[in-house]
């Protein structure tokens, strides 16, 4: 792993290392990469996610279970915070940019928009999550994430 990370390091950019992980790691609800995410907790493109919004999965990537929005709104804001305090101390957003973004994170319903996994998408996360995006492109969202579609693919 160590010669992998050090080959990585020195052919890639950091910032082209940070898009090939936002695009696979694992948000929980069945979402894999950012487009999902963004989708799953937000219904949104990730380009027009906010400042809230993004520090609440960039939190979830930590632990995406225990942060998880849906399940637990008190852990998720709490994380959520932690992050916009650490943006904070680096003066990346001042601090009534952190307040705001609490308020409006905490006045924000969450549903449970989570993708149904199947076995197939269990076993294949990237290529599902691939599947519904075009579907969602096709059909309304709450058909394609709970309507009973059999999806057959080759």
């Amino acid at each position: 792993e160590a010669i992998l990370a050090y080959k990585i390091d020195h052919a890639l950019s950091k910032e082209k290392i940070l898009e090939l992980y936002l695009n696979e790691v694992y948000f929980g609800a069945g979402a894999y990469g950012i487009d999902a995410a963004a989708s799953v907790y937000f219904k949104v493109n990730p380009k027009d996610l906010n400042l809230w919004q993004s520090a609440l999965l960039a939190g979830l990537v930590q632990a995406p279970s225990a942060y998880s929005p849906i399940e637990d709104k008190k852990a998720a804001l709490a994380r959520m915070d932690e992050v916009l305090a650490a943006m904070e101390s680096e003066a990346k957003i001042t601090a009534d940019q952190r307040a705001q973004a609490n308020k409006l994170a905490s006045d924000y319903q969450f549903s449970n928009n989570s993708i149904q996994l199947s076995d197939g998408m269990l076993k294949f996360p990237y290529f599902t999550t691939y599947a519904v995006k075009q579907l969602s492109e096709q059909f309304p969202e709450n058909y394609v994430r709970r309507g009973g579609l059999q999806v057959y693919t080759t």
